[in-house]
Protein backbone atom coordinates (compact mmCIF):
# COMPACT_ATOMS: atom_id res chain seq x y z
CA UNK A 1 0.00 0.00 0.00
CA UNK A 2 1.14 3.48 -0.98
CA UNK A 3 -0.31 6.90 -0.02
CA UNK A 4 0.72 9.32 -2.24
CA UNK A 5 -0.79 13.13 -0.27
CA UNK A 6 -3.04 14.62 -2.76
CA UNK A 7 -4.99 11.82 -4.72
CA UNK A 8 -8.51 12.60 -3.92
CA UNK A 9 -10.48 9.13 -2.50
CA UNK A 10 -13.02 9.16 -5.58
CA UNK A 11 -9.86 8.88 -7.89
CA UNK A 12 -7.79 6.73 -5.23
CA UNK A 13 -11.19 3.99 -5.14
CA UNK A 14 -11.17 4.22 -9.24
CA UNK A 15 -8.08 3.34 -9.74
CA UNK A 16 -7.69 0.98 -6.98
CA UNK A 17 -10.67 -0.80 -8.65
CA UNK A 18 -9.40 -0.49 -12.06
CA UNK A 19 -12.76 1.15 -13.10
CA UNK A 20 -12.89 3.98 -14.88
CA UNK A 21 -15.12 6.68 -13.50
CA UNK A 22 -16.38 7.56 -17.43
CA UNK A 23 -15.48 7.32 -21.09
CA UNK A 24 -16.52 9.43 -23.84
CA UNK A 25 -20.40 9.41 -24.14
CA UNK A 26 -20.83 8.77 -20.50
CA UNK A 27 -20.88 10.90 -17.56
CA UNK A 28 -21.14 10.62 -13.57
CA UNK A 29 -22.25 12.28 -10.83
CA UNK A 30 -20.41 13.17 -7.71
CA UNK A 31 -22.36 13.34 -4.43
CA UNK A 32 -22.73 13.40 -0.66
CA UNK A 33 -25.01 10.10 0.29
CA UNK A 34 -28.05 11.73 0.44
CA UNK A 35 -31.02 10.96 3.55
CA UNK A 36 -33.50 9.86 1.17
CA UNK A 37 -33.87 6.54 -1.05
CA UNK A 38 -35.75 7.93 -3.50
CA UNK A 39 -32.82 10.69 -4.46
CA UNK A 40 -30.34 8.03 -3.98
CA UNK A 41 -32.09 5.78 -6.92
CA UNK A 42 -32.31 9.29 -8.69
CA UNK A 43 -28.80 9.78 -8.81
CA UNK A 44 -28.17 6.48 -9.87
CA UNK A 45 -30.46 6.14 -12.59
CA UNK A 46 -29.42 9.64 -13.58
CA UNK A 47 -25.60 8.96 -13.81
CA UNK A 48 -23.67 6.01 -15.80
CA UNK A 49 -21.47 6.08 -12.73
CA UNK A 50 -22.11 7.46 -9.51
CA UNK A 51 -20.26 8.13 -6.41
CA UNK A 52 -21.42 8.71 -2.86
CA UNK A 53 -19.35 10.60 -0.28
CA UNK A 54 -19.88 10.12 3.45
CA UNK A 55 -22.23 7.17 3.42
CA UNK A 56 -21.13 5.76 6.60
CA UNK A 57 -24.20 6.60 8.34
CA UNK A 58 -26.44 5.94 5.29
CA UNK A 59 -25.16 2.50 4.66
CA UNK A 60 -28.80 1.51 4.60
CA UNK A 61 -29.98 3.64 1.99
CA UNK A 62 -27.37 2.78 0.05
CA UNK A 63 -28.15 -0.90 0.02
CA UNK A 64 -31.84 0.06 -0.10
CA UNK A 65 -30.88 1.87 -3.54
CA UNK A 66 -28.57 -0.64 -5.05
CA UNK A 67 -31.11 -3.54 -4.14
CA UNK A 68 -33.63 -1.48 -5.94
CA UNK A 69 -31.68 -0.20 -8.99
CA UNK A 70 -30.01 -3.51 -9.64
CA UNK A 71 -26.54 -1.59 -11.44
CA UNK A 72 -24.56 -3.61 -12.56
CA UNK A 73 -21.45 -2.97 -10.24
CA UNK A 74 -21.77 -1.57 -7.00
CA UNK A 75 -18.55 -1.05 -4.48
CA UNK A 76 -18.13 0.16 -0.73
CA UNK A 77 -14.89 1.04 -0.40
CA UNK A 78 -13.13 2.27 3.14
CA UNK A 79 -9.92 3.60 4.00
CA UNK A 80 -8.41 3.30 0.62
CA UNK A 81 -4.75 4.41 0.56
CA UNK A 82 -4.87 3.58 4.46
CA UNK A 83 -4.09 0.77 6.85
CA UNK A 84 -7.10 -1.43 6.63
CA UNK A 85 -8.78 -0.47 3.80
CA UNK A 86 -11.80 -2.75 2.46
CA UNK A 87 -13.48 -3.19 -0.49
CA UNK A 88 -17.03 -4.82 -1.01
CA UNK A 89 -18.70 -5.49 -3.78
CA UNK A 90 -22.53 -5.11 -2.90
CA UNK A 91 -24.22 -5.91 -5.99
CA UNK A 92 -23.43 -9.45 -4.38
CA UNK A 93 -23.36 -8.52 -0.36
CA UNK A 94 -26.89 -6.61 -1.03
CA UNK A 95 -28.86 -8.31 2.26
CA UNK A 96 -26.01 -8.57 5.12
CA UNK A 97 -24.92 -5.87 6.89
CA UNK A 98 -22.54 -3.32 5.93
CA UNK A 99 -19.10 -2.35 7.30
CA UNK A 100 -19.26 1.36 8.45
CA UNK A 101 -16.45 3.12 8.70
CA UNK A 102 -16.06 7.24 8.44
CA UNK A 103 -13.64 7.05 5.72
CA UNK A 104 -15.99 5.28 2.90
CA UNK A 105 -16.89 6.18 -0.64
CA UNK A 106 -19.64 4.02 -3.02
CA UNK A 107 -18.87 3.81 -6.85
CA UNK A 108 -22.15 2.39 -8.94
CA UNK A 109 -22.10 1.61 -12.20
CA UNK A 110 -25.35 1.51 -13.68
CA UNK A 111 -24.49 -0.40 -17.02
CA UNK A 112 -26.06 -0.11 -20.43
Amino acid sequence: MIHVPGISSINAASSHLGLALTVKGQNFGVYEMPGDVEIACEYIKRHDTVVFLKVHKRLDILQEAVNRTSPERAFLLRRIGLEGETVLDITTNGKGPLPSDYLSIAIIKRGR
